[in-house]
């Protein structure tokens, strides 16, 4: 996990850890919060892989996504690994 800080803005760390003092006192308590936080992103992420990369692709591809677009079945189907119906050349282009 700590090889990815290096890939998390500065400005972002900062914010996160003036909002998180709203709702924790302590360093120590700051600390695991934003852990925590960093961990559930990551597994929210790595279950939802299939829609994250559809999305991530159509974006390069296209540069920009409206809300129809992205609101397209995303979620893997019972039983199955899909890559969303952004169209056949997006899910051509996914790598799972």
């Amino acid at each position: 996990m700590a090889k990815h800080r290096a890939e998390i803005a500065h400005s972002d760390t900062r914010q996160a850890r003036a909002l998180a003092r709203l709702i924790r006192s302590s360093e120590s308590a700051i600390d695991a919060y934003l852990t925590f936080g960093l961990a559930e992103a990551q597994a929210l992420i790595i279950r939802h892989r299939a829609a994250v990369l559809a999305i991530a692709n159509a974006l390069i591809i296209h540069k920009t996504l409206n809300a129809v677009e992205i609101s397209r079945d995303h979620r893997p189907r019972a039983g199955a690994r899909a890559a969303g119906r952004l169209g056949a050349d997006v899910r051509e282009r996914v790598i799972v």
